[in-house]
């Protein structure tokens, strides 16, 4: 109730599953981070996070989910919009992987989405991946620029 914490819930297409299984825990703001020390990747996240909660709470969308596999496949974030599913991945780093898109590649095989968001350090561009029958869109796009969407 205060507002020092985000809760993110698990993404599933049964809501009394969702609110049993353990929720994501971010601060709501970033400048916490600096009482202790934290990875720079985790601090990225929220701040991607703070910026979702906003665009969600603006435009009325659903708020932003967590997706992960038994097998540690994970999606960071998944915003439902009323034109579909958006799996959103922080890779806040240098160089992006092969990888690095196995969580985004494990989602779509599961549910079926049009394309998906890496937010990188510097990285920008679309990649275009095979997730088994279809293939799968992956904007890239720099953190700095992600805080610009509207």
């Amino acid at each position: 109730m205060s507002h020092l914490i985000h809760r993110i819930l698990p993404f599933t297409r049964n809501p009394i599953k969702s609110v049993a299984r353990n929720p994501e825990i971010y601060v709501s703001d970033h400048a916490f981070f600096q009482a202790g020390r934290c990875p720079e990747g985790r601090i990225m996240e929220a701040i991607a996070l703070n910026h979702l909660m906003r665009l969600t709470t603006h435009r009325l969308l659903s708020p932003p989910t967590y997706w992960r596999a038994q097998r540690g496949k994970e999606v960071d974030f998944v915003i439902e919009t009323g034109k579909g599913i958006i799996p959103i991945e922080v890779k806040y780093q240098s160089s992006v992987s092969r990888s690095d898109f196995s969580g985004i590649l494990a989602f779509s095989r599961i549910v079926d989405v049009d394309f998906a968001i890496m937010v990188t350090a510097e990285k920008e561009g679309v990649s275009e991946l095979n997730s088994g029958e279809k293939s799968l869109k992956v904007i890239q796009i720099p953190l700095w620029k992600f805080l610009l969407l509207n």
